[in-house]
């Protein structure tokens, strides 16, 4: 058997034909150069020594010896057969045999989404939450920010009255005691918006802003219960481990570190604001779910949530109600990126929270 092709000396990028003669009833082959004015050149390969590439559609296969030489050929049923000499095995040639059959392409190519999709959608998640919950409370503490770093960045000391402070701490420590293993403890800062955080070490914050928007003591305890909801269910520890599994799972999906951000940035940040948006929305059902435990009305919830958006409209946002068109597609991009669900969909759930459980007496 005679295998068309041409050489190269692993030294230049100078293509030199040549031809290779398989011997079948032997353990080696001979590969002849023949350069234009010189005299051909001969080499003994062995079998062992080769390294034949897999065949990919109708680029050319090369077979590798010695000091990076090569032997490029384009005659892929010849070089199938001499495969086939080296290595005698019943998937030999396979993959061209797979990627050729379309239907079994387009099955794979099903396949390999569908696994990607399970993976990001459920797999991930279920991952996170696990190793979360398996965390000692110790470790657990060291992930994200504590209230010292955002001390020094995000907040000055609170300006409430101490009066007010001692009322409404007063307020919550039936409720923080409720769930020792937490170790919750109420603070006061002062910013520059109306929030509540809930820290990996147990500290939820109440900016002063927050507790004027409030009008009564039923929507401060709604957003008690919502941060002791993010303390409850780990959201914090498990966003930080969901979101060092997705960068994980990309760099094995592209191959590329180099790149990574500027091409899985975009799916990056999604994927991210989809899982804050999850745990938004298991925070609210847990709030919900404590306001009605405790005779409380859950009402309350949806008030201080419709308080919330309107301070935190910009004044853009106000004037664009002057154009509805305008309006509604920066509400559906803001939404898009958004890590909370909306306000609709939060009163929404308050309203079929109600429908499915007895009314408070």
């Amino acid at each position: 058997m005679i295998i068309k092709g041409f050489y190269l000396d692993g030294k230049t990028s100078k293509r030199v034909t040549a031809r290779l003669d398989v011997l079948a009833n032997h353990s080696h082959c001979t590969l002849h150069v023949s350069e234009e004015g010189s005299t051909a050149d001969s080499f003994t390969l062995k079998f062992p020594d080769i390294k034949i590439e897999s065949r990919l559609g109708s680029t050319p296969r090369e077979i590798s010896f010695g000091n990076d030489q090569l032997f490029v050929s384009e005659d892929h049923d010849a070089i199938d057969t001499l495969a086939q000499l080296q290595h005698p095995a019943i998937w030999t040639g396979l993959i061209h045999k797979l990627e050729s059959h379309l239907g079994l392409v387009i099955t794979a190519t099903l396949v390999t989404l569908s696994i990607i999709w399970l993976t990001f959608s459920t797999g991930i998640p279920k991952s996170a939450e696990y190793i979360a919950f398996q965390l000692p409370d110790l470790a657990s503490n060291h992930f994200g920010s504590t209230l010292a770093v955002l001390d020094e960045t995000m907040f000055d000391p609170s300006e409430l009255e101490s009066e007010q402070q001692t009322r409404i701490q007063a307020l919550a420590q039936p409720y923080l005691q409720s769930e020792p293993s937490l170790n919750a403890k109420l603070v006061f800062r002062s910013s520059n918006s109306a929030n509540a955080f809930a820290l990996p070490s147990g500290h939820i914050v109440f900016t002063d802003d927050i507790v004027h928007l409030a009008s009564n003591d039923q929507e401060l305890l709604a957003i008690l219960f919502h941060e002791l909801g993010h303390l409850k269910y780990k959201h914090l520890l498990r966003r930080v481990l969901q979101d060092s599994m997705v960068t994980l799972a990309l760099v094995l999906i592209t191959g590329d570190l180099d790149t990574i951000e500027i091409i899985t940035g975009l799916p990056t940040i999604m994927l991210d604001l989809q899982y804050s948006k999850d745990f938004e929305s298991e925070a609210d059902y847990f709030a919900i779910q404590q306001l009605h435990t405790h005779n409380m009305s859950v009402d309350a919830f949806a008030e201080i949530m419709k308080k919330l958006e309107t301070v935190q409209l910009s004044p853009t946002d106000e004037n664009a109600d002057k154009d509805a068109d305008t309006h509604s597609k920066k509400s559906t991009l803001s939404q898009l990126f958004s890590t909370h669900p909306s306000t609709q969909a939060r009163i929404d759930m308050v309203a079929n929270f109600k429908k499915t459980k007895a009314p408070i007496q």
